[in-house]
């Protein structure tokens, strides 16, 4: 008599939790995907993007708001009264809050890693349908935090190490150009001299941007790595860096994506004001100061979400290809 054997169980996901992703997604499906989730969970992501970025914008436009008036109100006399206009005022301008702003810009980078921890795990918990408090959330982020500190630290070092690199070995070109143009004083090498000194600046940008560019495109998934897998922020770090192996120009390219997103929303919701700031009276610099602080905040809590959303959606894309790679 044959026995029947029961199926096999597929082997636990290394990740930890399933992939709600049935066929991989292009990097415009990602986006809708992540637009999808943002509109069908609007209210309580901007509700746990709110909860940090509301008190830490106020504190900005009462810290700030003086400054960026005076700076508003000598922008409007120099637009106004050009032939008047008295350069002594810039002088006379509210100094720069430098004691503002060493309390104010640690509370800023700590509040925004908290809110990115907080929406990673609430668009993870959206996209699986997962219910879950927003004290909860919270508390798992709180827990996370210093990790990710600790990963953002050790990412803008090695970010910080590459660009000083290239920036060097562009001086250093610059320099070799600089004594070939010495030794050819008078003759044509000055002038080509010249255009290769324009030439290695332009190149040493590019390359500088490019690679800072190319490391956040492999690091991409290290956050929703760091929420569902591992507190280690190396090994969520080296856990993007395998993600994204195959098609590292894709993930570059989904980054540079996202950049320009973010850019355009920002630009769309504070031009109006800054518009608005050069035509009111003098007498309003002081509101539209503290409205263009608190406005910071009001743009960061709108775009976070769905930039969040989008890095899931893009996570578990990278997983997908991943486990379905020979």
């Amino acid at each position: 008599m044959t026995m029947i054997e029961p199926p096999l169980r597929p082997p636990p996901s290394p990740f930890g939790d399933d992939n709600p992703l049935a066929a991989p997604l292009g990097v415009g499906d990602v986006l809708d995907g992540a637009f999808r989730l943002y509109r069908a969970h609007f209210g309580p992501m901007l509700f746990s993007a709110a909860i940090v970025m509301v008190p830490l914008g106020i504190m900005a436009a009462q810290m700030l708001g003086p400054t960026q008036a005076a700076q508003l109100g000598v922008f409007q006399t120099m637009l106004r009264q050009r032939e008047a206009f008295d350069a002594s005022a810039l002088d006379a301008a509210a100094p720069f809050p430098i004691l503002a702003m060493c309390l104010l810009v640690p509370l800023q980078v700590l509040g925004t890693l908290l809110t990115r921890l907080v929406l990673t795990q609430q668009a993870v918990d959206a996209f699986k349908g997962r219910a879950r408090s927003v004290g909860e959330r919270f508390r798992i982020a709180s827990a996370r935090l210093p990790s990710y500190a600790a990963m953002g630290c050790l990412v803008w070092l090695l970010i910080g190490i590459v660009v000083i690199g290239l920036g060097l070995a562009g001086a250093v070109a610059m320099g070799a150009v600089g004594v070939f143009a010495a030794a050819g004083a008078g003759s044509g090498a000055t002038v080509l001299a010249a255009v290769l000194v324009g030439a290695a600046v332009l190149a040493m940008f590019v390359g500088i941007g490019g690679a800072a560019l190319y490391l956040s495109g492999r690091w991409v998934a290290a956050l929703p790595t760091l929420v569902l897998v591992t507190p280690d922020p190396i090994a969520a770090l080296g856990t993007s860096w395998q993600l994204t192996a195959r098609r590292p120009w894709r993930a570059m390219g989904f980054t540079v994506l996202l950049l320009l997103l973010n850019y355009a929303l920002t630009a769309i919701l504070t031009t109006p004001l800054y518009f608005a700031s050069v035509l009111m009276p003098p007498s309003t610099a002081t509101a539209l100061g503290m409205g263009i602080q608190a406005l910071g905040a009001v743009v960061a809590i709108l775009i976070q979400p769905l930039s969040t959303a989008a890095v899931v959606v893009f996570h578990y894309d990278l997983r997908l290809r991943a486990e379905r790679a020979p």
